[in-house]
């Protein structure tokens, strides 16, 4: 039997995907609406092309050419509406236009915007 380096604690498992059986019962259960949005409402193609090497690329040289910080916590900030030293950093790429919308423009920087996750969640909030 090939043991694996459980991803969260570094012990040996025979699991696959390789996460021991501590870690796994620390886990919380997935909620039943959680499987129905997987299997019947995600976008699988969006899905794919969030995990491409190309998106992860993009999304890195991006967040890079815009330092890092929030462009809506500075936009806040020009307008005297924040601190600027209460800029918060950017970990997400928002797509202006979503890829439900124009496919097209999934790797066009022109249609990103790099958010804290507090803009993030309100910006995908506004749009379901």
């Amino acid at each position: 039997m090939t043991l694996r380096l459980c991803g969260r604690c570094g012990k040996p498992t025979p699991n696959h995907p390789a996460i021991c059986d501590h870690c796994l019962a620390q886990e919380p259960p997935r909620h039943e609406s959680d499987r129905i949005y997987d299997a019947n409402i995600r976008d699988k193609r969006a899905d794919k092309f969030y995990h491409s090497t190309g998106w992860k690329r993009s999304r890195l040289a991006y967040l890079t050419s815009i330092g890092w910080l929030c462009e809506d916590c500075a936009e806040e900030a020009r307008q005297g509406l924040r601190a600027e030293t209460d800029i918060q950093p950017a970990t997400d790429v928002h797509h202006v236009v979503p890829l439900s919308e124009c496919w097209e423009r999934r790797l066009d920087w022109s249609n990103f915007r790099g958010l804290c996750d507090a803009h993030h969640k309100a910006k995908r909030k506004k749009t379901r």
